[in-house]
Parts: C-alpha cells; sequence; structure tokens
C-alpha cells in the first residue's frame, strides 16, 4: 500500500496475515484518512466475545484462541472513528482513532 499527504510520502509493506487482516484494515484507514491520534486500551473480561459489537463491524476474524473486529463508528461518532478490538477468553483490547468530532467525554466512554 501506496499513501501520500500534502507534505509526506509514506510506503508501507505489510505481509497479509489473514488473522491480523482487521489490524491492517484499521492501519490503513488510519494512514489514509490522515488521522492523527491513537489510542490502545487494555482490560481484564470474563466476556471473551465480541457479540455486543458485530453490528458495527466492517470485518470479523475468529480462531479458537480470540477474536477481532474492525468495528466503523462513524454513525455513533462522527467521520472517521474507527476501532480495531480483540477479545481473548481472559482479556480484551481496542485500538481507537476517535475522529474529529468526537469529545474527550465520548473518547473516556470508549475507551472500556
Amino acid at each position: 500500500m501506496t499513501t501520500s499527504s500534502t507534505d509526506t510520502r509514506l510506503q508501507l509493506t505489510d505481509e497479509v496475515i489473514l488473522s491480523q487482516l482487521g489490524e491492517t484494515r484499521f492501519t490503513a484507514a488510519v494512514i489514509e484518512r490522515g488521522i492523527p491520534h491513537t489510542l490502545l486500551t487494555h482490560w481484564t473480561t470474563a466476556a471473551g466475545s465480541l457479540d455486543a459489537v458485530v453490528p458495527h463491524a466492517r470485518a470479523t476474524v475468529r480462531d479458537r484462541r480470540e477474536s477481532s473486529a474492525l468495528l466503523d463508528l462513524e454513525p455513533l461518532f462522527g467521520p472517521d472513528a474507527l476501532a480495531h478490538e480483540r477479545a481473548a477468553p481472559a482479556a480484551a483490547s481496542r485500538r481507537l482513532a476517535p475522529g474529529p468530532l468526537c469529545g474527550a467525554d465520548r473518547v473516556r466512554a470508549l475507551r472500556g
């Protein structure tokens, strides 16, 4: 993938691993859209499932150890709001690109 902006040219090369496709697509969208900030949060959980977020998923990956989802949060939090979420039996993580219209209170709520 090659992407450019007005002040820099960036070329990324990524080995495509199907189980990491959602994270690769998240990273590509952040770069292509010029999203300046992302955040990552981790937490322990007993849920181990992403069923609650599947309605917002652009893509999901499930295997015997974990599941992940690339989430389109634009309908909830405005343009360019994306997340990549992972869940395993005892832990979960969320990488968030909140988008320009998502205020600090909403970002805190999304952090988990």
